[in-house]
């Protein structure tokens, strides 16, 4: 079985099995200074599906990088070894430091677009690790950090 899922999916359908899975591949994403690529997104909201913030981090394999930024503020990163999922076929690691929050209708846009692709979501004990890592962030709101470790967003 492979870890890539839905290539044929509704939208709807495809955006929710996302919010399920919490793991998307932006088929071209392009940061800041970077070249257009594909990158693998992970969602950190409890009920993304709920929320009209979603909050997100990416993996890359630019791991000395990532660690040379943070070397005052290690907590935050979180490595994933290869082969972790077939979509992480070089070792990993996710800067929770750096987290985006993307709009959900931004997000909605993306997923009709076709521009992302549903992955398989990553074993409990690395979504463990995220939340751990984003728990030492020194920049998460307090909106985002109740969107992340709370189960009823409701204010």
């Amino acid at each position: 079985m492979t870890d890539h899922l839905g290539d044929y999916l509704e939208p709807e359908f495809l955006e929710n099995k996302i919010y399920s899975s919490k793991a998307f591949l932006h088929k071209s994403y392009q940061f800041k200074n970077e070249e257009s690529k594909q990158r693998r997104f992970f969602i950190l909201n409890q009920l993304p599906q709920e929320d009209d913030r979603i909050i997100i981090v990416n993996a890359t394999t630019k791991i000395q990088r990532r660690e040379k930024a943070r070397r005052r503020q290690p907590k935050v990163l979180v490595r994933i070894p290869a082969g972790t999922r077939d979509y992480i076929p070089e070792d990993s690691i996710i800067d929770c430091e750096s987290y985006a929050i993307w709009h959900k209708n931004k997000f909605k846009g993306m997923v009709k677009n076709g521009q992302i692709e549903l992955l398989a979501p990553l074993p409990s004990e690395i979504m463990d690790k995220l939340y751990k890592a984003i728990s030492h962030s020194r920049t998460i709101s307090d909106l985002d950090s109740r969107l992340v470790f709370s189960e009823n967003n409701d204010d």
